[in-house]
């Protein structure tokens, strides 16, 4: 009878660690199908976001085409001088820009404007007989401006006027402006330089040839 017992109570023991093994074996085969399942949902998400990068590259290259493929197109010819107004792309915040170009005088002129169209007495013209850019600057707190003449070769400003045309170039480094003020045009021609070839599919100088 005890050995009865015992060999009950073996099978009982042995019983029980089988079951355990199977709930492990179980686990283990669930947590590895989780893993699997997020690595699926992981690449799916990957995949997604480089398609998704993908066409907005494709889109913005297709807008840039577009826009440069209007080319000069845009521009109005009046008696020999190309105009155009750009009030919804012009590369300074909440200003316009009318564009004259003669090919003649081999110059390109930006007018700042308004948002409808209104000019301002603030302007750049492109000279490239000389290669200079010359900037009438309107600073409102003092109720005048400045003619700054900028040398392209040299990237600087060569020339500072007061509203009178009077040489105030020295006068403007003396007082610590002067550096300020050719940081400010260095990056004025650079955006214009940029915006024109990304829109008109052209340089400036190119423009005048």
């Amino acid at each position: 009878m005890k050995k009865k017992i015992l060999a009950i109570a073996v099978l009982a023991a042995v019983m029980s660690m089988t079951a355990c093994s199977s709930d492990q074996g179980s686990t283990t085969t669930d947590s590895e199908t989780t893993t699997q399942t997020e690595a699926v949902q992981a690449d799916d998400t990957q995949a997604e976001e480089t398609e998704e990068a993908a066409e907005t590259d494709a889109k913005t290259e297709a807008e840039t085409e577009a826009a440069s493929a209007a080319g000069t197109d845009v521009f109005t010819d009046e008696d020999g001088v190309l105009t155009y107004l750009d009030t919804a792309n012009a590369p300074f915040e909440g200003a316009g820009l009318k564009i004259t170009v003669d090919k003649t005088a081999k110059t390109v002129n930006f007018v700042k404007t308004d948002l409808d169209g209104n000019e301002t007495v603030e302007y750049y013209t492109f000279d490239l007989n000389s290669n200079t850019v010359e900037e009438y600057y309107y600073v409102s707190m003092m109720g005048t401006g400045f003619y700054y003449t900028f040398d392209l070769g040299a990237n600087e400003i060569v020339k500072v006027e007061d509203s009178e045309h009077n040489d105030s170039t020295q006068s403007t480094k003396d007082n610590g402006r002067y550096d300020s003020a050719n940081d400010r045009m260095k990056g004025d021609v650079e955006a214009l330089q940029n915006y024109f070839s990304e829109n008109y599919g052209v340089s400036i100088e190119d423009m005048v040839k």
